[in-house]
């Protein structure tokens, strides 16, 4: 794997552990006080969440946390691929 595709994977990781932890932040606001406005870029604009919308949260915090086990997969090649080297340092 080039350093281009490394650089390109990992800003993708980066990215995507950008966005759990503000709709994480988002669901604990949800169930901490009912309800919460917010901009979940992968919805798209900002809306206004209750309780009712906890699962639907839930599910799509689940699917960026699969999506970034894959890219980290991609650079976990072997035992002393790059994914095991940044798990280490990090």
């Amino acid at each position: 794997m080039n350093t281009s595709l490394v650089k390109k994977i990992m800003l993708k990781i980066q990215n995507l552990d950008a966005q759990i932890s503000s709709i994480e932040e988002t669901q604990f606001e949800i169930a901490s006080n009912g309800y919460a406005s917010a901009s979940i870029s992968s919805t798209g604009g900002s809306k206004s969440y209750t309780k009712l919308d906890l699962p639907k949260i839930t599910a799509l915090i689940n699917s960026l946390k699969i999506e970034r086990k894959k890219y980290q997969l991609m650079l976990g090649g072997n035992q002393f691929g790059i994914g095991k080297i940044l798990h280490f340092y990090c």
